[in-house]
């Protein structure tokens, strides 16, 4: 058949953008297409895609460049007329998706007005004038992605933009080949283009990653201006942190004996679960309402302010340096929260282990129990290392989870509806703004705290080794642990159980801190190769200064040129 004869409408508007469809009926569509795959037949030109080879179907169209003049002139009148009849049904749908609830408000809330795309005849002074007026649409969706961070955004908002975004690129290559002035190689280019990005949006991979795309969108830029409260940019935030950091011990302690006395209880592996978790849950709002610490919820936050650090700068060179002096500062925070947390922890549960025993003939936990405390801790003899690469994945889940409920509370101005709630009752609006001010933190908390009780019960009732070993509850554990028994503490085991503690910090630290730092990384305009350079330089920098990761010094400038 020759290539005049095809219709090239279904390459132009393919049936995802036609349908705009929601998420579910996106997915069975997907699914559907996987296990019955879309057979197409002449005159549809995705016909000519066999087996979805997109360099043979584009040799197929470059055929057209040695036929005689009148087949090219009717493949080109052709191909003109079915782009303009495939831009105007996209015009009218990106037109009718700006009137979308959700983008109408926030371009509203913005002062933006619409911009609505007009008719194409295929006149080059139109054309140009629709260009124009895509390009002030790509500036109403920017001033939109912008505003998620001071006005929120909720997951129905910003997969209408990313939609709309789609949508626009989609036109714009259409509208290429609506113009007169477009070659014939042009219009080929243009065709291999859109027959790739369609056989692409049928991937179930893109499909999942670009929907992940959209929700930690919804979560990234918030937490970005939370982390900065957890990098110390100079010596007075530096011991601030170390302060918050001993409250969050001092709390710690306390709540990882009560941990200890929920096991002697023998409630049933849901009931434990749940106990374990209300416990950690209530540790961790506590330690959130008194202004503590807590060393490992830091890392998912902080993982967002480093891209949005990079992404800011003006070259890769740049941005590799302050790669390497973000993570100099993130870690030196990171260190002298770790050194509050474990050193309280550890001394204050030797300390109130020493006063039980001087005034109770009873031990508050006896030799067997503190073997197992021992035991379970033990990164040599027990699964504690992999226990806190699953705390770790846990501690990043729940930086999301915070970071999604402080998008909800801009997004929905929950402070701007209390206060118009409760106006004449200045005590009930106190109260109400403070727990919203809190909101994602003790959604993080809570969320965290029973993510981490479950485990273990989860990991027993399945018959699969999944449990948690969170650094600071395990530096609790192990002194009392080693009390019970009399540990030698400058023995070999003893030196084992301080250094299982510190390396199952490392490893909370690491799992939480990398896992936010990749999923986040495809929500910012950073380059792999800015991250790669910037790993390179921290380490270069950490063989020949170790100090400058730990001692509170050149905050923000660690790295020279």
């Amino acid at each position: 058949m020759k290539l005049s004869e095809y219709d090239y409408r279904p390459i132009f508007l393919p049936s995802y953008i036609r349908k705009k469809s929601s998420f579910g009926t996106e997915l069975w569509s997907l699914l559907f297409n996987k296990l019955l795959p879309n057979e197409y037949a002449f005159p549809d030109v995705r016909s000519l895609i066999y087996n979805d080879d997109v360099e043979s179907f584009v040799q197929t169209m470059r055929q057209i460049q040695s036929a005689d003049v009148d087949e090219q002139k009717r493949f080109v009148e052709t191909i003109r007329k079915d782009a303009i009849v495939s831009f105007n049904e996209l015009a009218s749908l990106i037109n009718g998706e700006q009137q979308n609830l959700y983008i109408y408000e926030r371009l509203k809330r913005l002062g933006i007005g619409n911009v609505f795309l007009g008719s194409v005849t295929g006149e080059p002074a139109q054309i140009l004038e629709i260009r124009t007026q895509i390009k002030q649409l790509f500036q109403n969706i920017e001033a939109v992605r912008q505003s998620y961070k001071t006005s929120g955004t909720a997951v129905h908002l910003t997969y209408r933009i990313e939609k709309l975004d789609a949508d626009l690129n989609q036109a714009c290559d259409v509208l290429t080949v609506c113009d007169q002035d477009s070659s014939i190689e042009l219009i080929i280019d243009t065709l291999e283009r859109l027959a790739g990005r369609n056989l692409l949006n049928k991937g179930m991979w893109h499909f999942v990653s670009s929907k992940t795309e959209v929700l930690t969108k919804t979560i990234v830029e918030h937490n970005s201006v939370h982390g900065d409260k957890y990098i110390a940019n100079n010596l007075k935030e530096y011991f601030s942190i170390f302060a918050a950091s001993l409250i969050g011990g001092g709390l710690i302690a306390i709540f990882a004996l009560f941990k200890v006395e929920i096991e002697s209880w023998g409630f049933s592996l849901l009931g434990e679960g749940l106990l374990f978790g209300i416990n950690y849950a209530l540790c961790f709002v506590l330690v959130d309402i008194l202004g503590g610490i807590i060393a490992t919820k830091q890392p998912a936050m902080t993982a967002h302010t480093l891209l949005t650090r990079i992404s800011a700068s003006s070259s890769d060179d740049t941005s590799a340096k302050q790669i390497a002096n973000v993570f100099a500062d993130v870690s030196k925070s990171q260190f002298i929260s770790f050194l509050g947390n474990l050193s309280v922890a550890f001394f204050l549960s030797v300390i109130i282990s020493t006063l039980f025993s001087r005034n109770s003939p009873l031990p508050l936990v006896d030799a067997e129990n503190g073997a197992y405390l021992l035991h379970r801790n033990n990164i040599f003899d027990s699964g504690a290392l992999f226990y806190a690469a699953i705390a770790g994945i846990f501690l990043s889940a729940s930086g999301f989870i915070a970071g999604y409920m402080d998008n909800a509370v801009l997004f929905h101005k929950l402070k701007e509806r209390v206060a118009q709630k409760y106006v004449h009752h200045p005590r009930r609006l106190k109260l109400h703004n403070y727990v919203i001010k809190k909101l994602g933190k003790f959604s993080g908390s809570i969320s965290l705290g029973l993510l981490l009780g479950l485990a273990g019960a989860v990991g027993m009732f399945s018959g699969i080794p999944f449990d948690i070993r969170h650094v600071a509850f395990s530096s609790a554990h192990v002194a009392y642990g080693g009390y019970a028994i009399d540990l030698a503490w400058l023995s070999t085991t003893g030196g084992v159980m301080l250094a299982s503690i510190f390396v199952i910090g490392a490893v909370n630290f690491i799992v939480s801190f990398f896992i936010t730092l990749v999923i986040a990384l495809n929500s910012t305009n950073c380059k792999n190769r800015q991250i790669l350079k910037g790993f390179f330089i921290t380490l270069r920098i950490f063989l020949l200064k170790p100090w400058v990761y730990i001692l509170p010094i050149g905050f923000g400038n660690s790295v020279k040129k």
